[in-house]
């Protein structure tokens, strides 16, 4: 049963597209969106770039720190500076 919760967990495999973006293949046409409807997949990256979660380098495809960062599989919590600011609240 997929996990339901608004951030993932360990029991939510990667997806495929994930998966290339981290490893490759980076570039449309060598099969980042192998299985995705064309359009569909090309308004997504589209999307992702415009919310600063990939970044285009030449005709590549990269996660930026934010998208890293919101992809982890390990999310411990916000930051130990942020944790110490929480704390005075």
């Amino acid at each position: 049963m997929p996990c339901t919760s608004a951030t993932r967990c360990t029991r939510c495999p990667p997806t495929p597209l994930l998966e290339r973006l981290r490893n490759g293949p980076r570039q449309p046409g060598n099969g980042l969106l192998d299985g995705i409807t064309p359009d569909i997949g090309a308004g997504l990256l589209r999307y992702l770039v415009n919310r600063g979660i990939l970044q285009i380098q030449g005709e590549e495809y990269f996660l930026t720190r934010l998208g890293e960062f919101l992809t982890t599989r390990h999310l411990a919590g916000p930051p130990r500076d942020l944790r110490r600011g929480l704390r005075r609240w």
